[in-house]
């Protein structure tokens, strides 16, 4: 193996590990990031997002929806009659 190719292995190595942590790093951001379900009147709710000024409708519809997705796929609790 010739010194360049060897020299180029050993960056793609380094350039992976690079990868790996930095993947590792915004894992861990987006876990700590995402919303904590709360309660309200004794139901699990998930907290609507902030609105910032430049997010549109469009956006927020999502959100939306996915709450109500998730809302209706969600086992509701028995109550006695």
């Amino acid at each position: 193996m010739t010194p360049e190719v060897r020299a180029e292995r050993d960056e793609l190595a380094v350039a992976e590990r690079v990868l790996e942590r930095v993947s590792e790093q915004l894992a861990d951001e987006r876990a700590s990031a995402a919303p904590m379900p709360g309660q309200v009147g004794g139901r699990a709710v998930m907290p609507i997002p902030h609105r910032e000024p430049d997010v549109g409708e469009t956006t927020v519809r999502s959100w939306r929806d996915e709450l109500i997705n998730r809302s209706q796929h969600r086992p509701r609790a028995w109550t006695a009659p």
